[in-house]
């Protein structure tokens, strides 16, 4: 799973557009629930993701902190395929900045990577950051891949999986192939003007 380049987080790192509230700092420090729920409203309908934190202690937490501060709200669902469903850039450069300064370190896979799971997206050792795949299908080979520690999944959609398969999927994988640095800088205006038939996450909150 592709995340922020270098280029652009170096970017971002060096010119941190605002700083952030002491409120923020305090989020990396919250413990999630051993089970909670998460609903997120979207323009196609609501799902909602029930993550356990046994399956990825230090995953499920960063799940909560982000959920929990209100990061995925007004973000764009800017992958949609036969296989995954991806989002988590937020529309704010500065919040990107402040979490890409603290990426999660790697964990063992304790659940595998089954239709219907969500997990973090990283791109080498230790970056998982805000980024999360659904898994559509299921994916084997992610419990494995890349520094053989695989994708540890953190939760799984409890309700409205049909709403995750019916997210548009006419841009397939261009946008987080080819166009990660561009939303990290300049947001949904982005995205809305070049990619118009996205769907959107309105908001998403611990029920």
């Amino acid at each position: 799973m592709k995340t922020i380049s270098f280029f652009i987080l170096s970017n971002l790192l060096l010119n941190n557009v605002r700083a952030q509230p002491a409120d923020s700092i305090k989020l990396l420090q919250c413990m999630a629930p051993k089970i909670f729920q998460a609903v997120f409203e979207t323009s196609r309908g609501e799902f909602i993701i029930e993550a356990k934190r046994n399956w990825s202690p230090v995953g499920v937490d960063r799940f909560y902190q982000l959920v929990s501060s209100g990061f995925y709200n007004s973000t764009m669902i800017y992958r949609s395929t036969g296989q995954f469903v991806q989002f988590g850039i937020s529309n704010d450069p500065a919040l990107n900045s402040f979490w890409e300064r603290y990426p999660v370190k790697d964990e063992k896979v304790k659940f595998y990577n089954t239709a219907g799971t969500i997990a973090f997206g990283s791109g080498g050792p230790d970056t998982r950051v805000s980024q999360v795949f659904i898994n559509k299908t299921d994916n084997p080979h992610l419990d494995t891949l890349g520094n053989s520690k695989g994708f540890p999944p953190i939760g799984k959609i409890i309700s409205g999986m049909d709403v995750v398969n019916s997210f548009f999927s006419g841009y397939g994988d261009e946008i987080a192939y080819h166009h990660q640095d561009s939303i990290y800088l300049k947001g949904n205006l982005y995205l809305q003007t070049k990619f118009p038939q996205l769907d959107s996450i309105i908001r998403a909150y611990i029920r």
